[in-house]
């Protein structure tokens, strides 16, 4: 195997691995927030794999809503003593027509604005953000850098609001706007495609190509996950990983997702390090006959053999074993979106 495959997978410049965040008020420059944090992959052509799980979990509270939002599906649903405690804990802005969340640090503040939000059933999933304009996907690209990917020419296709130095982090940050294509839930994978970049951008994103091999065999093939780095998202590791069994797996996301869904069908039980964190992560297979590693499953969920510390488990998100979803249940789906160009 040649050695500069496994450093390029690494690699600022040529991973194939790339952060999938939600992006509120981007084009707010003082306000602009990320958060849902997640690892995908780019396939090609602007079109990138992750994990579904993370679209129907909460943000609980909402950071920022348009005031008409804000008024008639939250305000209008409460007692005027419950309107005067959450009116208080946003800012108006009349020039944007938003609510902005005040900095609250009060747990119990917390809680009882919780509770409100809860109460009206105001729909805090990020799926339902996405679908209604409240916020959106976004790939957050970190390079030692100024320039993307090195090149200066591209310097014009990003402003202040998709490009911004962060000397804390020693990184300058780079943000493509996304849009998701479709979610299979029960496979736990979603596919997005990038929205509004021009070609030439998309063209510089390093891509693999997908193994849609089902290996039902304890596979004598070299495997590794690529993933963040075990103590930051800004850096990646490839660790040996191992097919260590296989499962015709069930497990409910009710009560964790809105609305609930089970999570069920093929996946691998795979044998290596991974962090809390890394679900969207790539398994990699090496093909010797053209000397490349491609995606053949994608990282879903821990499978419960954890590694102790201290003899306590509790805090602890280091993993041995993980389960993946093999790229082989969704082939049909995902070709057909690529070559349907949907």
């Amino acid at each position: 195997m040649n050695q500069q495959i496994l450093k390029d997978a690494v690699s600022e410049n040529r991973s194939p691995m790339f952060r999938i965040m939600t992006a509120l008020n981007l084009s707010e420059t003082t306000r602009k927030n990320f958060s849902n944090d997640i690892l995908g992959f780019h396939i090609g052509n602007g079109y990138f794999l992750s994990v579904a799980h993370n679209l129907r979990t909460s943000y609980k509270i909402p950071r920022s809503l348009p005031d008409n939002i804000f008024q008639n599906d939250i305000l209008n649903s409460l007692d005027n003593d419950e309107q005067t405690f959450l009116e208080s804990q946003y800012d108006h802005d009349p020039h944007t027509q938003k609510r902005y969340v005040k900095a609250i640090t009060d747990q119990d503040i917390i809680k009882r604005m919780t509770e409100l939000i809860t109460k009206v059933n105001f729909n805090t999933t990020y799926i339902h953000a996405y679908q209604n304009g409240l916020a959106e996907p976004v790939l957050v690209i970190h390079f030692r850098s100024n320039h993307f990917y090195g090149e200066p020419a591209l310097d014009n296709k990003f402003d202040n609001t998709t490009y911004f130095h962060e000397p804390n982090l020693n990184r300058h940050t780079f943000v493509i706007r996304l849009e998701l294509v479709d979610a299979f839930y029960e496979e736990d994978v979603a596919i997005y495609r990038i929205a509004d970049a021009d070609q030439d951008v998309i063209d510089l994103l390093p891509s693999l190509e997908i193994d849609w091999n089902f290996y039902s065999n304890y596979s004598t093939k070299k495997m590794f996950c690529l993933q963040s780095s075990p103590s930051s998202p800004l850096g990646k590791i490839l660790n040996s990983a191992s097919i260590e069994g296989i499962s015709d797996h069930w497990n409910s996301m009710k009560g964790i997702a809105n609305p609930g869904y089970i999570m069920e069908g093929m996946r691998y039980m795979i044998k290596g390090y991974f962090r809390f964190g890394s679900s969207g992560a790539p398994y990699l297979v090496y093909d010797d006959e053209t000397d490349t590693l491609k995606a053949y499953a994608i990282q879903s969920e821990a499978c419960p053999v954890q590694l102790q510390i201290n003899k306590k488990k509790d805090g602890n998100f280091q993993y041995t074993h993980a389960l993946a979803t093999p790229l082989s249940n969704v082939q049909e789906r995902i070709e057909e979106i690529i070559n349907g160009g949907q």
